[in-house]
C-alpha cells in the first residue's frame, strides 16, 4: 500500500496534457456519479424488495443452511443473480451485512464502469479528441436507471461492469491490442452469464463479433480458445445447479410460466411496447433518435441517405396511426388496398423497428471505430429486445433499461458529437469582451462553440434525468422497509396469538425472508418449487397444497394478486381465514389484506358447558381464566390464558380485568374478546374463543399478592354484564361489586430477582421434563419461564438454544420408539422446528427420510400416486434439502389429482388406473371374440 502513491503519480506523469484533462474530467463525473449515488443511500437508504430475497440467501448459505429460502426450508433457486448472491454472502461471511456490502458493491462497481465506457466510446471514434466518451460517461452518471439500479440491492451494478468490462476486453482483443493466452472477454462474460441468466447472449454477441474478426484475420485459435473458456464455466456452473436444486432452469422462470409468454411483439398496446414507450416518454427519447442514426451511418457518403431513408420510415410508422385510417391528411374515404394496410399495421410497425435496427447496425460496418459501433448498438438492442421479451417490470423507473443506456447512452454521445462535426465549427471560440478583466483567462482567451455546445447538449439530457430521480426519490418503489412494517405488525400478531411457529402465505418475499424466521409459501412462486411449477394457480392444486398440506398460519391476500391466484374463491379460504385490521403505511393510510387462521384463536366444541362455568348477562360464558406464570415483577407483564364463549348476541362486548387487594383495586386493563378481529356478535354457539393477554404492570404497583378480577362491559349499550350466581354459593367465587366476577386466580408482584429465580428453576424443570420423554409438558414448562421474566431477552435467548436442544434430543429419542414410519416422521419434524440442527436429529433424519423416499419410490413404480406423494412429503418433512424428492413429489402430485402444470398437456398424464382396467376388460373381450372355436377343425389348405 505504500507504493500505491509512487505508483500514482508515475502513471499520472506519463500523461499528456490532453489525457490528465481528461482523466480530471473523468474524476469530476465519478464524484457526480456518487453525489448521484448517495441520494439513494443517505436520505433513505433504498432496497428494492427483491434485494431481500438476495440478501437472505447470502445469509442462509453463510449460515449452515444452504441456498434456501428460509432457514430450515427446501433448497429453492429463487433467485437470478448467483454471483452477486456470492459476493454477498461473501462478504456477510467476514461480518459484513448485506445493507452495507450492496451499497459499497453498487458504488464502486458503478465508478468502476464510468471509465470502461469512456475507453469504449475512445474505440469508437478513434479519430476523434475524446468529448464523445466524456460526454457518455458523464450521461451515464446522470441516468436515474444507471444510479438507481446500482443503489437499489441488486446485481444490476455488477452486471453493468462485467458488460463493460467484457466489451473493452473483446475490442481491446480484436485490435491486438493485448496478447493475453486466455481472452479475458470470455471470462467477463461468463461470469456475466452467472449474474443474470440473459447474461449468455452478450457473451454470444461479443463472441459473434471475434468470429468475424477473427476469420477477416485467420485467427482461429483465439475464437475456439474464447469458446471454450466461455462455456466451460458455464457447463460446470449449470451442472452444479442441476444437482443441488434438481430442476433444468432457475425457479422464478417456472413461476412466470403460467402467466403465459409475455412475449407479444405484435401487441403494440401490450407489456413489453408499453413498458418501451413509457421510458421514451419519461426520457423524451423520441426527439433525439436521429442522433442513432447519425451515430450509425453517419453524415457522409451513401450510408446517411440509407440511414434517413430507415429514420423516414420507421417515424411514418410509430407516429403516425395508420389504422386510424387517411382522414388526417384529408382523404375520407379508403381505398380498399388501406383497408389491408390497416389491418397488418401493428405488424408492419413491428418488422419496421426490427429491420432499421438491422439495417442501421449494418451501416456501422467499414465506419472508423466498426468494431465498437456495432457492439454498442447490437447490445442495445438487445437490452431494448429483452425488455419487450420479459413484457416490462414491475418496479419503477425501468429496471431492464439498466442495461440499456449501457449500449443506448454512449450511442446518443456519439450521435451528438458527429452532429456538431458536421456543423464544422471545430475552430469557432466565443469569448468574452475583453473589458472583463475579472473573467478567467481561458473564457478571454476563447471557449470552443464546439464544447459550449456539448455541454448543452448534456445540460437537455439533464432535464429528464433529473425529473425521474427527483420523482424517484420522493416516491420509491417498493422497498424492503416498506414490507418490514408488515413483518413487525404480523410479528406482534404472533406475540399476541403467542404462537411458537408460523407459516405464512405472501407475496413480498424479501423482508418476510430476511426479517421474520417463518416457513413461507410464495403466492407468487419465486422461492416456493410447487407454487412455481404450478404458477398457473390450478383449482385443485391450491386446495391440496395451500389448504390441505401446509394449512398457512397467516396469510397476506388482497389486490392483483387475489384475483390472479383464486385463493379467496375457495371454500376452505372463506370458512377458515379472517382478516384482521390493516397497519399504518403513513399518515391515516392502512395496508389490508391481513388474515389470520381462525383456529388459531377459535375452536369448535359441540359439547355442553359445563354447568359450574360462569355465567354473565347477554349469554357470555367464561371458560377458562388462568395464570401460569404468576410471579412477576412490576414494569413486566403478567400472561392471562383466557376461554370465551357467547351466543346470538346483538353487540359485542369488552373485558376489564383488574388487580386488587385489601386496599382496594391497584390496576386495570380493557382486554378485547377475540382480540378485536373477531367481533362476539359473529360468535357462533359452538365458539370456544381464545384470549391469551400480555398485561403490563404499572412500574410503580407495590409488591405483594394480588387477586384477578374482571367485568364485561356491553359494547352498545356500556353497561354492565352482570355474572349470574348459580348452583351452589359455597362452590362460586367472590362478587367484588354488583356485576363483578372474581376468578379464584392471583398474582405476586415481586422483585426482579425472585422472579428471576422463578424463571430459572421453571426452565430447570423444562429441561428436566425434557429428559424425562415429557416432550410437549416440557415445552409448556419453559414458555412459563420465559412469562417471569419477559424483560430479561438476552437470558430468554441464551437459554432457549439450550431448552430447544433438550427437546429436540427428546422427540428424536421418542422417534426411536416410534411403531410406525409416520409416527417417527411426526415426531422428526416437530424436533426440526425447535433445533433443525440437532446432531441427533441429522444423524436419525437421513435413515428415516431414506426409508420414507423408498417407499415411495416403490409405490411410484406401482402407479399408486397418492402413496408416492405421502411418503416423499415425509422424506421432506425430515430432511428439505432433497431438492429431488420434491421434484418426484411434484410428479406423483400432478398425476394423483390430474393436474395439467404449466408447460405440459393432458397427454403427459399417465393413464387413471380405472381407464387402464376399462382398457384390459376391453382387450379381454375382444381377444375372446377373436378367439379360435376350439371344436372347428382347421383347413388344411390354409
Amino acid at each position: 500500500m505504500d507504493d500505491v502513491p509512487r505508483r500514482l503519480a508515475h502513471w499520472w506523469g506519463g500523461l499528456d496534457d490532453g489525457a490528465r484533462r481528461h482523466a480530471s474530467v473523468l474524476a469530476l463525473i465519478s464524484a457526480g456519479f456518487i453525489a448521484h449515488y448517495l441520494v439513494f443511500t443517505i436520505p433513505q437508504p433504498f432496497f428494492i424488495e427483491d434485494a431481500g430475497i438476495s440478501f437472505a440467501y447470502a445469509r442462509n448459505l453463510v449460515e449452515g443452511d444452504g441456498l434456501v429460502g428460509y432457514p430450515g426450508g427446501e433448497r429453492v433457486e429463487g433467485y437470478s443473480n448467483f454471483l452477486w448472491t456470492m459476493l454477498v454472502a461473501a462478504f456477510y461471511a467476514l461480518g459484513v451485512p448485506p445493507w452495507t456490502s450492496a451499497k459499497v458493491m453498487g458504488a464502486v462497481f458503478g465508478v468502476l464502469t464510468l471509465p470502461l465506457v469512456y475507453r469504449i466510446v475512445r474505440k469508437a471514434r478513434p479519430n476523434g479528441g475524446g468529448g464523445a466518451a466524456l460526454l457518455a460517461a458523464a450521461m451515464l452518471a446522470a441516468s436515474p436507471q444507471f444510479v438507481i439500479w446500482a443503489a437499489a440491492g441488486l446485481e444490476n451494478s455488477l452486471f453493468c461492469l462485467l458488460l463493460a468490462a467484457g466489451m473493452d476486453s473483446a475490442l481491446r482483443e480484436m485490435d491486438g491490442d493485448v496478447d493475453h493466452t486466455i481472452p479475458r472477454s470470455a471470462i467477463f462474460f461468463s461470469l456475466l452469464a452467472m449474474t443474470r441468466p440473459e447474461g449468455v447472449a452478450y457473451g454470444g454477441i461479443a463472441g459473434f463479433a471475434l468470429v468475424l474478426d477473427g476469420i477477416a484475420r485467420r485467427r482461429v485459435r483465439h475464437i475456439l480458445v474464447y469458446g471454450v473458456v466461455l462455456v466451460l464455466p458455464l457447463i460446470a456452473y449449470h451442472g452444479w445447479r442441476y444437482w443441488y436444486f434438481a430442476w433444468e432452469a432457475p425457479n422464478t422462470y417456472y413461476a412466470k410460466l403460467g402467466i403465459g409468454t409475455r412475449f407479444k411483439p405484435f401487441s403494440w398496446t401490450g407489456g413489453g411496447w408499453k413498458y418501451i414507450k413509457k421510458y421514451s416518454e419519461n426520457h423524451y427519447l423520441h426527439f433525439v433518435l436521429p442522433l442513432f442514426v447519425v451515430a450509425t451511418a453517419g453524415l457522409r457518403d451513401w450510408r446517411r441517405w440509407v440511414g434517413l431513408s430507415v429514420l423516414l420510415v420507421v417515424g411514418v410508422l410509430l407516429f403516425w396511426d395508420g389504422k386510424a385510417g387517411l382522414s388526417t391528411i384529408g382523404i375520407d374515404e379508403l381505398p380498399d388496398f388501406w383497408r389491408t394496410v390497416t389491418t397488418y399495421w401493428v405488424k408492419m410497425r413491428v418488422w419496421s423497428i426490427a429491420i432499421g435496427v438491422a439495417v442501421l447496425g449494418g451501416l456501422t460496418l467499414g465506419r472508423p471505430g466498426w468494431r465498437a459501433r456495432g457492439l454498442l448498438w447490437t447490445v442495445a438492442s438487445f437490452a431494448v429486445f429483452f425488455a419487450l421479451y420479459a413484457g416490462g417490470d414491475w418496479m419503477a423507473q425501468h429496471r431492464w433499461f439498466n442495461m440499456v443506456v449501457m449500449g443506448m447512452v454512449p450511442m446518443l454521445a456519439i450521435g451528438v458529437v458527429e452532429l456538431l462535426d458536421g456543423l464544422d465549427i471545430r475552430k469557432q471560440l466565443v469569448r468574452v469582451p475583453a473589458s472583463t478583466e475579472k473573467a478567467p483567462a481561458f473564457l478571454r482567451e476563447g471557449v470552443p462553440l464546439r464544447s459550449i455546445l456539448t455541454v448543452a447538449a448534456f445540460g437537455l439530457w439533464l432535464i429528464p434525468e433529473v425529473q425521474n430521480t427527483n420523482h424517484f426519490a420522493n416516491q420509491p418503489e417498493t422497498s424492503v422497509r416498506d414490507i418490514m412494517r408488515r413483518v413487525r405488525y404480523m410479528s406482534w400478531v404472533q406475540r399476541r396469538l403467542d404462537l411458537d411457529h408460523v407459516v405464512l402465505l405472501d407475496v413480498d418475499m424479501g423482508a418476510h425472508m430476511y426479517y421474520s424466521g417463518w416457513e413461507i409459501v410464495d403466492i407468487a412462486g419465486l422461492i416456493d418449487v410447487p407454487m412455481a411449477r404450478h404458477s398457473n394457480f390450478d383449482m385443485k392444486f391450491i386446495r391440496h397444497y395451500i389448504f390441505e398440506e401446509r394449512n398457512p398460519d397467516f396469510a397476506h391476500v388482497h389486490g392483483g394478486w387475489a384475483k390472479s391466484s383464486k385463493i379467496p374463491r375457495h371454500k376452505q379460504w372463506k370458512d377458515r381465514y379472517i382478516e384482521i385490521p390493516g397497519y399504518a403505511i403513513g399518515g391515516t393510510r392502512l395496508h389490508i389484506g391481513n388474515h389470520v387462521r381462525r383456529d388459531l384463536f377459535v375452536r369448535t366444541s359441540r359439547e355442553p358447558i359445563r354447568t359450574d362455568a360462569p355465567r354473565f348477562d347477554g349469554r357470555v360464558r367464561l371458560l377458562k381464566f388462568d395464570v401460569p406464570s404468576p410471579e412477576v415483577a412490576a414494569g413486566t407483564r403478567v400472561f392471562f390464558d383466557t376461554e370465551w364463549a357467547a351466543s346470538l348476541r346483538e353487540h359485542d362486548f369488552r373485558i376489564i380485568a383488574f388487580l386488587y387487594n385489601d386496599d382496594g383495586v391497584a390496576s386495570s386493563v380493557a382486554l378485547p374478546p377475540g382480540y378485536g378481529w373477531l367481533k362476539s356478535d359473529d360468535w357462533k354457539t359452538s365458539d370456544r374463543v381464545a384470549g391469551r393477554y400480555r398485561y403490563l404492570l404499572p412500574k410503580d404497583l407495590p409488591e405483594g399478592e394480588y387477586k384477578v378480577g374482571v367485568v364485561l362491559l356491553d359494547e352498545h349499550s356500556g353497561q354492565v354484564l352482570r355474572w349470574r350466581n348459580k348452583g351452589d354459593p359455597s362452590t362460586q367465587p367472590t362478587v367484588f361489586m354488583d356485576g363483578e366476577y372474581l376468578p379464584d386466580t392471583t398474582i405476586r408482584v415481586v422483585d426482579r430477582d425472585t422472579a428471576f429465580e422463578e424463571a430459572k428453576a421453571d426452565r430447570k424443570l423444562a429441561i428436566e421434563t425434557a429428559k424425562a420423554g415429557s416432550c410437549e409438558p416440557a415445552w409448556a414448562t419453559w414458555k412459563n419461564a420465559r412469562r417471569h421474566v419477559d424483560d430479561r431477552a438476552d437470558w430468554i435467548r441464551d437459554q432457549d438454544r439450550v431448552v430447544r436442544r433438550a427437546m429436540a434430543n427428546c422427540w428424536v429419542a421418542q422417534s426411536d420408539d416410534a411403531p410406525n414410519l409416520t409416527v417417527q416422521v411426526e415426531f422428526l419434524e416437530k424436533a426440526r422446528k425447535i433445533d433443525r440442527k440437532n446432531p441427533g436429529l441429522l444423524e436419525r433424519a437421513d435413515v428415516v427420510a431414506d426409508a420414507a423416499e423408498e417407499a415411495g419410490h416403490a409405490a411410484f413404480a406401482e402407479e399408486d400416486w397418492e402413496s408416492a406423494y405421502f411418503h416423499y412429503a415425509q422424506a421432506l418433512a425430515v430432511d428439505p434439502s432433497r431438492s429431488w424428492t420434491r421434484r418426484k413429489a411434484e410428479d406423483a402430485r400432478d398425476y394423483w389429482h390430474r393436474i395439467v402444470r404449466p408447460g405440459r398437456s393432458k397427454d403427459d398424464l399417465p393413464p387413471r388406473r380405472t381407464d387402464l382396467k376399462k382398457a384390459d376388460k376391453a382387450d379381454k373381450k375382444a381377444d375372446a371374440n377373436t378367439r379360435p372355436d376350439p371344436n372347428e377343425r382347421p383347413d388344411p389348405n390354409e
